[in-house]
């Protein structure tokens, strides 16, 4: 058994292709229907190896890129000009030969010419296939005159659309053929748009209902003057109602109704479009999100006046009453995220590399924080005086401060760190590993436990270690006396962290997604790929509420007053329920 589905071998000039095919394969989720006469594949591609750095000047692999090989069921390679000429793809691809043989690498075309070296009326400087990927090598690992004819997919303008290719590549990975994978998935898009319609039509009874409870009153004189004039125009109307009233997001909401003007069919419903859209005030939208590659989020300030964008590598800020920035932030690499400080003086943006904090006023870097390690996630102190970073194969959490440049703390775990929080008082930081791996001596690879870990923000020795099976997520109560863990196993567990022992033990039948604390931490709320959320007491294992989607659910959360609950399924569901917790 190996650690990865796949190691996706690229030139860094293609960065941004292996960026999105990173991304696309791991988040893909097998068609259900496929497992009738394949039971035996997996229930995802989760996790596939992408190196994240420039490889070091030495002529040797690092050590993580050779485990990683070793580990690795199949080998992607990206074929372009660029990684024709890399010495690295070519080693890497001799590598996963000598360890898994020639049978289990694939290809995708991103630029050049297949076999230009070959062909009379292409320039060799042109040629996308490494060397190593179409010749064979000898029991020696060296290679050989003797031409291997790679089968790829070609993402080339005029060739495969990405999400084809994409399918091709999947297909490969799954053993499977790749027109009875594309059938799947079409007929997939087909029942995913049926859903999609009676998704509406029931979003739309839920918030009638709700309305005789006084829960959306103000919806009242709106909802009673629309009329439905097709599946995408209501989809989105109801979208954009969950936006503003259950998820408190304005800005969202704000966009998803100024769609529904444009997806009006008659004058009523473009009247009506209207009077939603003017019913968030102090929000005035032009051409401020039509950005070429797509959102990665925005945010408001406090007053509303001033919203904080990221896209691609730039962060900008814009005044609501405008479409030209005020500022934009450059950063090296893909921005994952961008925060205001408490005054609003000042920008929180980071990317996999690097963190920086910006002036409003002059726009310029006040700090720059760098860890060649990479990020795998941030999070910030309350007081934003800190913030905790880490990284899945360095296995490591580290503390930084704000002003300081370097970490303060490096905290070590046995396992791949999967996350870190700060406990609410900021004194501690509670952290999780997800699986270890050992190879016995005939090769096998054994999963082992995982585990929770507590420290204290001023030692680099943990206070507690909770060994447990592979942990996706944890949570320490405000008295810092309980912990909630879940995984990938089919429990939720609450932790004494005086003795270091399970309180309870709270059943699913399948991996959890996630738990959460109620406000006094009396009750539990957990959700699960067995297609329920559960609610339970902290002070026993029978759950008081289970609540049932017809897929797995991705995320639950309370309303202000704990009296409902909104839950939302996965790509196998597409439904959001909400639940009344009294009955």
């Amino acid at each position: 058994m190996h650690r990865y589905k796949a190691f996706i071998s690229y030139s860094h000039h293609d960065e941004e292709f292996a960026q999105w095919l990173h991304k696309a394969l791991e988040k893909y989720k097998i068609p259900k229907e496929l497992y009738k006469n394949n039971p035996s594949l997996p229930k995802n591609l989760y996790p596939i190896f992408r190196d994240r750095e420039e490889l070091p000047t030495s002529s040797n692999l690092s050590q993580n890129i050779i485990d990683a090989l070793e580990n690795s069921t199949y080998l992607i390679v990206i074929c372009s000009v660029n990684s024709a000429k890399s010495q690295w793809v070519n080693k890497e691809i001799i590598d996963f030969k000598k360890n898994h043989g020639e049978d289990r690498i694939l290809a995708i075309i991103v630029d050049g010419e297949p076999n230009a070296k070959s062909k009379s009326d292409f320039d060799d400087e042109l040629e996308c296939f490494p060397k190593a990927l179409n010749h064979q090598i000898n029991s020696e690992g060296n290679l050989t005159n003797e031409k291997t004819e790679p089968i790829a997919g070609d993402v080339r303008d005029g060739k495969d659309e990405r999400e084809f290719a994409k399918l091709k590549l999947v297909a490969g990975l799954l053993g499977v053929g790749f027109e009875e994978l594309y059938q799947r998935e079409e007929k997939k898009k087909k029942q995913n748009r049926w859903l999609w319609s009676m998704i509406s039509i029931f979003i739309i009874t839920i918030i009638s209902l709700l309305a005789i409870y006084g829960f959306l009153q103000k919806n009242i004189a709106e909802k009673e003057t629309l009329k439905a004039q097709g599946l995408a125009y209501d989809s989105t109307m109801e979208k954009g109602f969950i936006y503003r009233d259950y998820l408190d997001n304005p800005l969202k909401a704000k966009l998803t109704f100024a769609n529904t003007i444009s997806q009006s069919t008659n004058k009523t419903d473009e009247e009506n479009s209207k009077i939603v859209y003017e019913s968030i005030k102090n929000i005035k939208l032009k051409k401020i999100f039509e950005e070429n590659s797509g959102i990665g989020g925005a945010v408001f300030n406090k007053n509303e006046k001033q919203i904080l964008s990221w896209s691609g590598n730039t962060v900008k800020l814009y005044n609501t009453t405008s479409d030209k920035p005020l500022l934009i932030l450059n950063h090296k690499h893909e921005v994952e995220g961008a925060i205001f400080s408490k005054d609003e003086k000042q920008i929180l943006s980071w990317d996999g590399y690097t963190i920086n904090l910006w002036s409003i006023i002059s726009g310029k870097s006040l700090v720059v924080l760098k860890d060649n390690d990479g990020f795998n996630g941030i999070v910030f102190s309350e007081n934003e005086k800190r913030l905790l970073s880490w990284n899945y194969l360095e296995k490591t959490v580290k503390l930084w401060s704000i002003t300081n440049k370097k970490p303060l703390l490096v905290l070590k775990h046995k396992h791949e760190v999967g996350g870190a929080i700060f406990s609410e008082d900021g004194e501690q930081i509670l952290s999780w590993g997800n699986t270890l791996r050992t190879k016995t001596a005939n090769g096998e690879i054994i999963i082992g436990k995982g585990e929770t870990r507590v420290w204290s923000i001023t030692k680099d020795k943990p206070l507690l270690v909770l060994e447990d099976e592979r942990v996706r997520g944890a949570i320490l109560s405000r008295d810092k006396k309980r912990i909630i863990s879940w995984g990938y196993n089919d429990a939720v567990k609450l932790w004494c962290t005086k003795s270091g022992k399970p309180l309870l033990v709270l059943k699913h039948n399948s991996s959890i997604n996630g738990a959460k604390f109620n406000k006094n931490e009396k009750q539990i709320l957990s959700w699960s790929d067995d297609n329920t959320i559960k609610l339970w007491n902290t002070t026993d294992d029978k759950p008081l509420l289970i609540l049932k989607h017809n897929g797995s659910v991705e995320g639950a959360i309370f309303n202000k007053d704990e009296t409902k609950i909104l839950s939302w399924g996965g790509n196998d569901d597409n439904t959001i329920k909400l639940w009344n917790t009294s009955n």
